[in-house]
């Protein structure tokens, strides 16, 4: 099956075949990392939004005085 040229069954396939070989936890630990890994991007975003924020307020002050 494709999806965006991709090749899901054999993606999904391996995804399983590596799930059987994985040790205990590591469904835990993989979803850990990746909560840990949004939750980094999120904050890398608002520190970027934040920045952007700072600049125009930099520049709109400037003009004013």
């Amino acid at each position: 099956m494709k999806d965006r040229g991709d090749i899901v069954g054999a993606l999904l396939e391996n995804r399983i075949r590596y799930i059987q070989k994985a040790g205990p936890g590591s469904a835990e630990e993989g979803i850990r990392k990746q909560t840990n890994w949004l939750n980094n991007a999120l904050k890398r975003e608002e520190d970027k939004i934040a920045r952007k924020f700072r600049s125009a307020a930099r520049r709109a002050i400037g003009g004013l005085v």
